[in-house]
């Protein structure tokens, strides 16, 4: 076999079997019963591919299980699901990886720091990081003694009635809520220590909220009230992974950047959402965002290999080691030189 088609069978069978666990994984989460079928298939897969048996492959796996994490729609069983992966990988996570670079990996993912902690997955009482162990302490710890307020905690969610009524689109106590109490549609929700999800984190409205969580019926309430369709609520909606919203923006605003609508998608693995989008481009080219957000399933071997050095920083950046290393062969000599400097200390 020549030098580069053997590049390109090492790129394959990785890419295929990162795309493999990802899709497996994102059906697991998905499904809505807590399936122990599909469960037990993906163990068996993440048996069988030895996701763990190297460090750097098994960072790389964490740091997409923390992008799902952050971005992807939360059904009613996701934390619950996540978490039974984190433990089958329980031993894996204490031997291979130090507890700065889970917190550097779950980082924004402070519901699973919490179960990581309460678990003794990770162990901050012991840690020599007397700064991080602080921070931990500080972050995940004070004023919080209270076993509902611990319960909020877990659930990760705005814990006002108002956030709980648009997350189950309950239309008709929500109206009398904003009646009741004199609440202006176009208003702000009130931030909440328990939020977990990243984009809600920041200033979010009413409508912002309503579509984030595909509350339909709410959102066309607000709608119908005259509050304002923004291109800033496609992210919102995105998230929702609501055919019904997007259909509504698309026939209600102009000049649609479909390019940024699949990166939002991609960022969420939402990847049927991300499809619908890609066949609105005429040119389907790979996208950093798939690199940066590690949705394997638009990585394609065929691209990597084309446009290897302008995507080998972001490969470099964003921790994919293996592919890395594979493509150092498709460069000069002088090159691979510089770059098996720089692996040394990758």
């Amino acid at each position: 076999m020549s030098e580069i088609k053997q590049v390109k069978h090492n790129i394959k069978a990785f890419l295929d079997k990162m795309k493999s666990i990802h899709l497996n994984i994102l059906d697991f989460i998905d499904s809505e019963e807590q399936n122990e079928n599909i469960y037990q298939n993906l163990i068996n897969l993440f048996k069988d591919q030895q996701i763990s048996s190297e460090k750097h492959d098994f960072q790389l796996f964490l740091q997409m299980i923390s992008v799902i994490i952050e971005y992807h729609f939360r059904g009613p069983k996701f934390f619950e699901k996540i978490e039974q992966i984190l433990l089958f990988f329980e031993n894996s996570i204490k031997h291979l990886i130090s507890l700065s670079e889970i917190f550097e990996i779950f980082k924004n993912c402070e519901r699973i720091i919490l179960f990581l902690i309460e678990k003794r997955i990770i162990d901050i009482e012991n840690s020599n990081i007397q700064k991080l162990n602080v921070y931990l302490k500080s972050k995940y710890f004070s004023q919080i003694d209270d076993d509902s307020l611990i319960e909020k905690r877990k659930k990760g969610e705005n814990d006002s009635i108002l956030c709980e009524q648009i997350r189950n689109d309950s239309l008709d106590e929500f109206i009398v809520n904003v009646n009741k109490n004199n609440i202006d549609l176009n208003s702000i929700i009130e931030s909440s220590i328990f939020e977990t999800n990243p984009s809600l984190k920041q200033k979010t409205s009413l409508i912002e909220y309503a579509a984030f969580y595909g509350a339909n019926k709410i959102f066309k309430y607000l709608q119908l009230n005259k509050v304002k369709l923004s291109p800033k609520l496609w992210f919102y909606v995105i998230h929702s992974r609501s055919y019904e919203l997007i259909h509504i923006f698309e026939d209600t605003l102009e000049n649609i950047d479909y390019r940024l609508c699949f990166s939002e998608a991609v960022k969420c693995h939402h990847n049927e959402i991300a499809d619908y989008f890609l066949n609105q481009l005429d040119s389907q080219s790979i996208e950093d965002s798939v690199i940066k957000y590690y949705n394997f399933p638009y990585i394609e071997t065929e691209a990597l290999l084309i446009d290897s050095k302008k995507l080998f920083n972001d490969l470099c950046l964003y921790n994919y080691f293996s592919l890395v290393k594979i493509l150092v062969e498709t460069f000069s000599d002088e090159n691979r030189f510089e770059i098996t400097i720089y692996l040394f200390f990758f």
